[in-house]
């Protein structure tokens, strides 16, 4: 127990539940928009492109809630420190707005691509600020691992890529490549 605190939780601890308060807000938060969109289904046109980013954005949540495992005793070392690892989960906040189109109104179809295609720039500028972001504090802290490294890296330029281009064809490949990767690199994880 540190010694601001002489009966109960220890700032430490205090910490490790802020953190996941946020990552679960965000968690249910969009679990709860996505479960309200697909009670209405019938008024959804479905693209593989936001579903497949939808699917990395869980895995890229979950893997930002676990890498902070190691990193939260960091931010007791100053305010700039715990404002460096809020950063991230503030930014998948942001995320989770750009990748749920809205809950359709009696009557209407929502195009998910054409949601996507609209939010793409910010999409992308979010998500390219994420994995950069993370890159560069794990490299500060030197708590990232080599391989959670090289697959942020790669998302970040497929980001780019993705921010760059207009094309829906493209758009598709980037995503596949990012579901496909995101699969590989979790199933080479568990063998580690």
């Amino acid at each position: 127990m540190d010694e601001l605190t002489k009966e109960g939780f220890s700032r430490l601890e205090y910490l490790i539940i802020f953190f996941s308060i946020l990552y679960g807000y965000v968690t249910i938060s969009f679990i709860n928009h996505l479960a309200e969109l697909l009670k209405k289904h019938t008024q959804l046109k479905f693209h593989f492109v936001p579903l497949a980013w939808i699917f990395l954005f869980f895995g890229l949540l979950f893997s930002s809630w676990y890498s902070r495992w190691g990193m939260i005793d960091i931010s007791l070392k100053g305010f700039h420190h715990f404002i460096v690892l809020t950063l991230p989960v503030l930014i998948m906040t942001v995320i989770s707005s750009l990748l749920s189109p809205p809950i359709p109104k009696q009557g209407e179809t929502i195009d998910m691509y054409g949601f996507f295609a609209k939010n793409r720039v910010m999409f992308f500028v979010s998500f390219s600020t994420y994995s950069s972001f993370e890159l560069i504090s794990g490299w500060i802290y030197d708590t990232i691992q080599e391989i959670r490294f090289c697959v942020l890296l790669f998302y970040t330029v497929l980001f780019v890529l993705g921010l760059l281009s207009k094309n829906k064809k493209y758009q598709t490949l980037i995503a596949a490549i990012s579901a496909i990767v995101f699969i590989l690199v979790f199933s080479i994880l568990e063998k580690i």
